[in-house]
Parts: structure tokens; sequence; C-alpha cells
């Protein structure tokens, strides 16, 4: 006989009778609190309590949830840039998972709160386009949250500059222990959207050409584009289309010429750049060993051209 342990259920299993032995039993640990994690991503940093505070304020109302921290190193205020790591990352989280977003440079305006449901997961943060892309899915539903209607789901006694605090982390805690959207918020079909730029192939002078923008910069440097990469059918005509050696721009600057896709980095010397289709799927802009953002002065939102070598962008 298994005598469950306080705070665990304990299953046992064996093998049929009709299996040649030897048995064997197994024994499964379930735990009680084994619900979806709730994610957080800020901009806020690591250096300060403001994280740390916005754990606490969730183990108050949700005592024994999972915690994963994205990341805190979004620079401050860039949206697109979190914009674009909710959609890389997002998929990979088990279903259920309620995300928790403060990048908000409008903290304390007339801007709304918003929650989203897309795909498996629940989204919480504000309305500045931070879950554009997400909202894009045909199962996606978005509905803009009153505080004003409900302060039993805020932190008591909340500021108008630390709605990660005081909105955003007990609102997700609450959504995180199966509080529902509908029954909080109202259903909405028009959020703050990002501007897109068109990802496109066509004439330009002599030969073709793909341009995006840069959606994220890693920590090496390596700059995410907008454009996809070889694994997506429309994109992948359009890259097969461009006849190498490729001219890469940033707006009016020639940056370098390439002789295609690389495989990886070690596919280049040390120091040389390349453009590759990163993990995420999209095409990235990189050195070996090196850093494409400092080489050529590239950040979030800056426009880029791939065109066949003599091709003007």
């Amino acid at each position: 006989q298994v005598i469950p342990e306080r705070g665990e259920r304990r299953q046992n299993a064996c093998r049929p009778s009709s299996w040649p032995g030897p048995y064997r039993i197994v024994i499964a640990t379930v735990h009680p609190n084994s619900r979806a994690p709730l994610v957080l991503l800020t901009d806020f940093g690591t250096q300060d309590w403001f994280v740390g505070v916005m754990k606490g304020v969730i183990a108050g109302i949700a005592p024994g949830l999972t915690v994963i921290d994205l990341g805190h190193a979004t620079a401050p205020g860039d949206v697109r840039a979190a914009a674009f790591t909710l959609r890389a990352a997002a998929p990979h989280f088990p279903a259920g998972s309620v995300f928790c977003c403060v990048v908000d440079p409008g903290v304390g305006t007339d801007r709304a709160v918003l929650i989203a449901e897309s795909g498996a997961h629940i989204f919480v943060g504000p309305d500045n386009g931070l879950f554009g892309d997400l909202l894009r899915r045909p199962d996606a539903r978005c509905y803009r949250f009153n505080p004003e209607a409900h302060p039993e789901l805020l932190y008591p006694g909340g500021s108008t500059t630390f709605h990660g605090r005081d909105v955003f982390a007990p609102l997700a805690a609450h959504l995180a222990s199966g509080t529902r959207p509908a029954e909080i918020a109202e259903a909405i079909d028009s959020p703050v959207q990002l501007a897109r730029e068109d990802k496109n192939a066509g004439p330009a002078n002599d030969g073709l050409q793909i341009s995006g923008v840069i959606e994220y910069v890693d920590r090496f440097g390596n700059c995410i584009t907008s454009i996809a990469g070889a694994d997506d059918a429309d994109s992948a005509r359009s890259i097969r289309n461009l006849t190498p050696p490729w001219a890469v721009r940033a707006g009016d600057r020639l940056l370098f010429h390439t002789d295609g896709l690389a495989v990886s980095y070690g596919a280049r010397r040390p120091g040389e750049p390349l453009v590759y289709a990163g993990s995420t799927g999209a095409l990235e802009i990189a050195v070996n060993l090196g850093s494409a953002a400092e080489r050529f002065a590239l950040t979030t939102g800056t426009r880029i051209a791939i065109s066949t070598q003599g091709a003007s962008a």
C-alpha cells in the first residue's frame, strides 16, 4: 500500500497480469499546484526592486504558482522588441500560460489595459501594440479591462507610475488562478497595432530585393529582421529569386556584400558579416565572433533591404 504524503496525490501502476514478469511498480507524484505558469516580460531590468515586488504581489494572490522570467532586459519602452519576444517565445510554453507584459512608456496616461487570448495562452499588458502580432491569429480574442470597475483585482493604494505592481501583476495572478477574461473585461476588436513594414520582393532597377525592418537585437549584436527565413514558402521563393551575390543595405547605406544565405556563423571567417535563417525562422544579420549592431550601427526599427548586387534599395 502507498501512503500519500501531505500535499501530494500518488498513483501506482503495474504491468497487467498477462505481461511476463518481473513486475515493477511505478510511483507518479502529482502536485496540486500543477497549474500552467505565469510568465513575466518587462523592461525593468534586475537592478531595482520592481520585478521582485511584482513577484511578491503575485505570490500573495496565487501562492505556489510557477513564475517564469521570460526577460527583463528589453530596452526601455521598446514595444517592437517586446512584441517580437512574445511572438518568438510564446509557442514554447504550455497551454494555459499567462503572460504578464510590462513595456509601458504610456504608464499613467489614458492608454487602456488589455487582456488577449491567442492560441492557448492569455496575455496581460498595456494597449500599445505589444500584442499586435499575436492578435492577428484567427482564434485571437481581445478584451479591454477597466481598473475602476474591478478594484478588488488590483493592488490596494496603487500609483500612476508602477502599473506592473498595481495593475498587471495582480490581474495576471487572478487570471492564472482561473478568472476568465470575459468575466471581467469588455470584448473589443480594435486594439492598438504597431505599424507593419511590408516584406516584398519586386523589381529594383536591374535586380530584385526583399525588405523589412530589424525587430530585435540580441545580446550578441545579432539583428533579427521581419523578413521570414527560407522555411517560409512565400519568402523562400523571394530569397531564391535573389541571385547571389547580394547587397545588404540599411536605409541608404550599403553594409556589405555576401554570396547568399550562410548555414551558421562558422560558415564565415571571424569578423565577416553574414545573413542566415535564425532559430525563430526569421532572417538575421550577424558578424561571426562580432556584433553586427555595433559594426553597422543597427537598432530596432532600422529598415533593411537585401538585393542582388548592383541593384539599389
